[in-house]
């Protein structure tokens, strides 16, 4: 379906950096959220080219890094 979704455990961040990279290292998407009590995450990538991608999800208390494989 092109839609990627990560739940966040643990103590949820009040704010963090989100950024897909490609397998070039280049990278494709960069945002800060406020997560607002939000517990999961969600990435439209129905727009993005068939492809290896890195995701990776900062803030103070942790970073979380996914490797995705968009196939349509």
């Amino acid at each position: 379906s092109g839609l990627f979704q990560e739940l966040l455990e643990g103590d949820i961040p009040l704010s963090y950096t989100w950024m897909l990279i490609d397998v070039q290292g280049r990278v494709i998407q960069i945002n800060q959220t406020e997560s607002r009590n939000v517990d999961k995450f969600e990435l439209d990538l129905t727009t993005l080219p068939n492809g290896i991608y890195q995701f990776l999800l900062r803030s103070k208390e942790q970073l979380k890094t996914k490797r995705l494989v968009k196939i349509d």
